[in-house]
């Protein structure tokens, strides 16, 4: 049995299976950036848990495009990066703005975490103007039920606005 599952013949189906597949969902990720970047800008108070949860989230300032996130709890995931405490909710997006707008004594990287940053004495408040600046950011969110295609789509995204804030680690220039 193990001999005809491992045989080139199926293996072939199986990857052409899974090729079309993978084609399918990248043939609607331009059509979806658009849609996301088009949605008119909300702030947090404006989502509920009651609307779609599914799907790829945009920061934006204006017309700069900032983080691109991918959830299946959309009021759950929102929540952390726009509320809590420093002991409850750290989100990337916070982590980022912290890093990017305040000074910290530690040696600041690509690689610093929240544990780097969390005991120095500038956290606090640069924990609060984070959250303040997230706040008043603009937020986008396109539905995607399918797990892959939110994959797909939150990379898409991020390299095709630029979002610099975003999880995704991509070198292009």
């Amino acid at each position: 049995m193990g001999e005809l599952l491992s045989s080139p013949r199926l293996k072939s189906a199986r990857h052409s299976v899974a090729d079309l597949r993978f084609v399918r969902a990248l043939d609607v990720l331009q059509a979806q950036a658009a849609e996301l970047v088009s949605q008119p800008g909300r702030h947090f108070g404006a989502f509920s848990e009651q609307g779609p949860q599914q799907g790829v989230y945009l920061f934006s300032e204006g017309d700069d495009h900032l983080f691109v996130g991918r959830t299946s709890r959309l009021y759950q995931r929102l929540m952390n990066h726009c509320r809590g405490s420093a002991h409850t909710n750290r989100s990337a997006l916070k982590l980022k703005v912290m890093l990017a707008d305040s000074r910290f004594s530690v040696p600041v990287s690509r690689k610093t975490g929240w544990e780097d940053i969390f005991k120095d004495q500038g956290f606090g408040v640069a924990f609060e103007a984070a959250k303040t600046r997230i706040n008043k950011m603009q937020i986008r969110f396109v539905e995607e039920r399918d797990s892959l295609n939110r994959y797909l789509l939150e990379a898409y995204c991020a390299v095709a606005f630029d979002a610099r804030y975003s999880d995704i680690d991509i070198e292009l220039r």
